[in-house]
């Protein structure tokens, strides 16, 4: 554009102002690939008739366009890998898991397709995020991944980067429902929202469809959602179960609530696509809503079926999409930020807070280590990496100043916590790091369930989910491959782009649209 304003005459295809300009992008997106649609999703709800909007593109078409693109074809792969090292103690071959066409979900994938077949591994992310400083106005983006495509790819801004699929319908406070009911409602249009988001690529991923790759090959392709990375209370509305208060709140096994504080490996029945609909078919035939709701009950699942399981189909289970492995929020903001850590403070007398900060303080500058110059103690809001570096330095910086009586039991807890951490973020494993973090799991579940930890934190907050999801820590990476490939901190790196497209609206409702036109252009 700019060698043609220096070359001389301006032609009729060279913007001159900025309605020109903006009338030259409005066609150069003009092509349905990526530009938002709205849908309105009506409801009729406990004799009320409700109306929320979707925004959304055309995941398919935006999958066709990445698969096509010649810039990213030598990137792509399509074939499951396997690689080895040698295990220096018995000189037999070790696994390594590296890229998620390592892992065993990709294997599996591909044998169900056979060899005329290549897998689309799609990884979808999807959290709500408050875009406003005061007040509680939220945007809730839909973000999407190709596993075919290397990490250090996946992880960055830009083409093979993460794309924006969708703004999911907000529903707000309703002063004519129950709190039971609002939840109710909030999952039917969730639900209602990702059945038109995932519309594009029910028939493909059951058929396969002809594509034309980047560079130049005709392969029939499946996409196949394969991870799906959300915090604890989004996977809950996404399997429509019915959370941590129900009698089997996991959303991979049935492990009853009381249990989820055992580490010890037991196996517990996983959920299946068959038994969630067969129980739903049953309460759908019980003779009163109290039966129906106690049918239900059997594996905690809501009334709405969940969208995502008519996609998935035979290829894939959603339960086992939903089996990430997820360091920031199972640990950093769940077992030792939102848990360990404020029990932790509460032992410790305003003097002795004084001496942990200071220690926190002396620890000298150091890369990739975050420092706290102002001390730890009286930090209101602490981000996933800050609960990280607290965990990896707290046990020697704290084990004088507890009691007596508990210096060891919790110094061990943390400890071994940190371990587990550390092991979980690895970028590279093999099977004996799967092994060592085994090892550290079922060390740390036989800390917990010591009497004093009981007492510390009481025998509610003992069983949480957040602690269970650790049981399925290690088969999580053996089959979708390292954490660094689907962690949530991938799709709430996204968030602080949402807050700065809001600021250049006008902040008044309907604001999505323009959000959404912002991010045509920047795409």
């Amino acid at each position: 554009m700019l060698s043609a304003l220096a070359s001389g005459p301006l032609d009729a295809s060279v913007p001159r102002n900025a309605s020109d300009l903006h009338a030259l992008l409005a066609k150069a997106k003009s092509s349905d690939i990526y530009e938002f649609k709205t849908h309105e999703i009506e409801t009729e709800f406990k004799d009320r008739e409700y109306t929320h909007l979707l925004q959304t593109r055309c995941l398919w078409d935006v999958l066709k366009d990445l698969v096509s693109d010649p810039d990213l074809h030598e990137l792509f792969v399509f074939d499951p890998e396997q690689h080895f090292v040698q295990n220096p103690e018995t000189e037999e071959p070790m696994l390594v898991l590296e890229e998620p066409w390592h892992g065993k979900a990709f294997w599996n994938f591909q044998t169900q397709v056979g060899p005329g077949g290549r897998i689309l591994y799609i990884q979808l992310y999807a959290d709500a995020t408050k875009i406003t400083v005061i007040g509680s106005l939220k945007v809730w983006p839909v973000y999407a991944w190709l596993g075919n495509l290397p990490a250090h790819l996946r992880k960055r801004d830009g083409k093979g980067g993460a794309t924006l699929i969708a703004y999911l319908p907000v529903v707000e406070k309703d002063q004519h429902l129950s709190k039971a009911d609002l939840a109710s409602l909030r999952v039917h249009i969730y639900h209602e929202a990702f059945k038109i988001i995932l519309e594009s690529i029910k028939a493909p991923a059951q058929f396969g469809e002809l594509i034309e790759c980047g560079d130049g090959i005709v392969r029939k392709l499946f996409p196949t959602i394969s991870v799906i990375s959300a915090d604890y209370e989004e996977l809950a509305k996404i399997l429509s179960i019915l959370g941590h208060q129900s009698g089997f709140p996991c959303p991979v096994c049935l492990v009853p609530r009381g249990k989820q504080g055992d580490l010890s490996g037991t196996v517990w029945p996983r959920r299946t696509h068959e038994e969630t609909l067969l129980i739903l078919e049953r309460a759908e035939n019980a003779s009163t809503k109290q039966e129906a709701k106690e049918i239900r009950q059997e594996q905690s699942l809501r009334a709405t079926q969940s969208s995502f399981i008519d996609v998935m189909g035979s290829m894939s289970s959603i339960y086992e999409a939903a089996c990430t492995a997820d360091p920031l929020h199972q640990i950093e903001q769940g077992i030792f930020g939102h848990h360990l850590w404020p029990k932790l403070k509460s032992l410790l007398n305003r003097t002795q807070k004084a001496v942990l900060d200071d220690r926190f303080k002396a620890i000298p500058p150091y890369p990739d280590l975050k420092h706290f110059p102002n001390g730890i103690t009286e930090l209101e809001y602490m981000e996933g990496h800050e609960h990280a570096t607290v965990l990896r330095l707290l046990a020697p910086l704290i084990e004088d100043l507890l009691p007596p009586e508990c210096q060891q039991v919790i110094c061990s807890v943390l400890r071994s916590l940190a371990a587990i951490h550390l092991l979980a973020k690895m970028t590279t494993h093999t099977d004996n790091t799967l092994e060592r973090l085994t090892v550290q799991i079922r060390k740390f579940g036989e800390l917990w369930q010591v009497r004093f930890v009981f007492q510390l934190l009481d025998f509610v907050v003992a069983n949480f989910p957040k602690l269970h999801s650790m049981s399925h820590l290690v088969e999580c990476i053996r089959y979708k491959s390292t954490t660094d490939n689907y962690h949530t901190g991938l799709g709430e790196a996204q968030h602080p782009q949402s807050k700065e497209d809001f600021k250049r609206t006008n902040h008044r409702p309907g604001f999505e649209d323009q959000v959404s036109s912002d991010t045509i252009l920047k795409t």
